[in-house]
């Protein structure tokens, strides 16, 4: 805290949908209002067409540090712009194409909001998420002068709709003041000093944790009755959008070979996103629709580890990320696919079984092993547990970031 109060930070993301990068900026927000005074603008527009619901927004609006109002009905597409992203689709220019067809019509008006924010605000920190989030930070650190932190949202390999941002990286990382990322190697592979890397830490909220596990039993019976399954019923959950970098068609496929030795399992799966069609006519195809409930985005997501047997990890780059934290943290057995990724968790804490990735049959082998032996894989859970009682908390990413608000904050106010 400076002589003049909190350290302000404005923050700048592309929109408040429901994937990790946005519920970390609401976890960061919530535990360390007061410490920190926070202030949230997003690139897109509030129920545009691009996007999801921004279902962060209402408990940062509640936060007061989120005051943008939704928008009218969609807008529609324009014909032109329908037109020029079909005749480049699929050539060597649409990666650059996109980038420009995005710059020009959201980042300047996402710039323009943020710019409005900040005369209003006076920030002493910015904090840019994502990746437009990210271009917005860079313009306005260089229009401001303000310091600038960004948290990197995936691994290189994950960014397949932008391939540029490894290169922003690389180009201007010195107008980035610290970096936080699950992925230091490749930050330095791009460049960026050691001294601008600090590990994101484990983002899971322990005390809500705590809380949910001591109801496990209560929360197990409640889920269960909620998506009308018996009580015997062996449950597998996934937890992520509907994308295909989170192999949810690789655990539909695992689920209909383990279910031929499980006649009891069913699936649910947590998340929303474009694939949900393709998802629910290969749930068809596979035969597996009636044990399988696709439940959209939850808020509350750890009543729904409680009444899981196993998790499942089929992501085939990140490795484990805040999803499957929480499952440890639960004390759920994951079974997954190796990925190699510095994240994961499995091979060394040993709280699941991995197998080689993508292959649906093994996977679908480790799941009624586990799920077929004398605890049902307890004991696994339990080991995971503990370590990310140890390791994962929350507090490892929100003491950092604060940390680093206010010594960003000083050092502007000494200068």
């Amino acid at each position: 805290m400076s002589a003049a109060g909190p350290a302000r930070v404005l923050h700048i993301i592309d929109g408040l949908e429901g994937g990790g990068s946005e519920r970390l900026l609401a976890d960061v927000v919530r535990l360390s209002e007061g410490r920190i005074r926070h202030r949230v603008t997003t690139v897109y527009r509030e129920g545009a067409r691009q996007v999801g619901p921004f279902v962060h927004a209402t408990p940062l609006r509640a936060l007061g540090v989120y005051r943008e109002r939704p928008r009218g009905a969609p807008t529609r597409a324009h014909p032109a712009g329908t037109v020029a992203r079909s005749v480049i689709a699929g050539s060597r220019l649409e990666g650059l194409a996109r980038f420009v067809w995005t710059a020009g019509t959201l980042v300047g008006p996402g710039t323009y909001r943020a710019l409005r924010e900040l005369m209003d605000f006076r920030p002493d920190v910015l904090h840019a998420h994502l990746y437009y989030g990210f271009v917005c930070g860079l313009l306005l650190r260089r229009l401001t002068g303000r310091p600038l932190v960004h948290t990197v949202p995936a691994m290189f390999e994950q960014m397949h709709d932008v391939p540029w941002m490894p290169r922003l990286y690389a180009r201007f990382h010195p107008l980035v003041d610290r970096f936080f990322t699950d992925y230091p190697e490749e930050l330095r592979g791009v460049g960026v000093p050691d001294e601008k890397i600090w590990w994101i830490g484990g983002g899971v909220d322990s005390a809500a944790v705590e809380t949910a596990y001591e109801r496990r039993d209560a929360l197990r019976s409640e889920v269960r009755a909620k998506v009308q399954l018996p009580p015997d019923a062996l449950l597998a959950l996934s937890v992520g959008r509907l994308h295909p970098s989170k192999g949810h068609d690789l655990a539909a496929q695992a689920v209909a070979l383990a279910a031929r030795r499980l006649p009891t399992l069913h699936w649910v799966v947590l998340g929303q996103g474009a694939e949900r069609d393709r998802l629910e006519g290969l749930l068809r195809e596979l035969g597996i629709a009636d044990r399988t409930r696709l439940a959209g985005f939850v808020t509350e997501v750890l009543p729904w580890y409680a009444a899981a047997d196993v998790y499942l990890r089929t992501t085939v780059t990140e490795a484990d990320n805040l999803s499957s934290r929480q499952a440890m943290a639960m004390g759920v057995p994951v079974v997954g696919f190796q990925t190699g990724a510095p994240t994961d968790l499995l091979p060394r804490v040993g709280h699941g079984i991995a197998v080689p990735g993508p292959e649906p049959a093994l996977l679908a082998d480790a799941m009624a092993h586990l799920l077929g032996s004398a605890d049902r894989g307890r004991a696994l859970g339990l080991r995971g547990r503990a370590y990310a009682r140890e390791r994962l908390g929350i507090d490892t990413t929100v003491e950092p970031l604060a940390g680093t608000y206010e010594e960003l904050a000083a050092r502007r106010t000494r200068r």
